[in-house]
């Protein structure tokens, strides 16, 4: 049965996308997956967050997600190594992007170790 709650990651910024704050750049980018299907969150620092079902990380990165103890499996691997492939981006958006990530939960509260 597929995963049908969202998983969110972190869209990191390539450095020439972020630098001085290039507003068309990083606006760009964020557009960019919201035509991918995403939801976008706003800006901060580097990054922004992308969230989608596991069907739309697939479509998009080719990869199989599954929720995991710690974080976010990704094709299997454990979660402190689920970083995305970038290559299936397209050519014009791979420049303005040096990451896909998930992050890690939380060390504290409910569902803690």
């Amino acid at each position: 049965m597929p995963e049908t709650k969202p998983f969110s990651a972190q869209v990191l910024l390539a450095h020439s996308a972020a630098a001085g704050r290039a507003p068309e750049a990083t606006e760009r980018v964020r557009n960019a997956f919201m035509a991918l299907g995403f939801e976008v969150g706003p800006c901060v620092g580097d990054s922004f967050a992308i969230a989608g079902r596991a069907q739309d990380f697939r479509a998009i990165f080719g990869v199989k997600l599954a929720s995991a103890r710690g974080g976010v499996a990704v094709d299997g691997r454990p979660p402190a190594e689920a970083g995305l492939p970038l290559h299936r981006l397209s050519a014009s958006l791979q420049p303005l992007v040096s990451a896909v990530v998930f992050s890690e939960p939380p060390a504290f509260g409910p569902g803690a170790p």
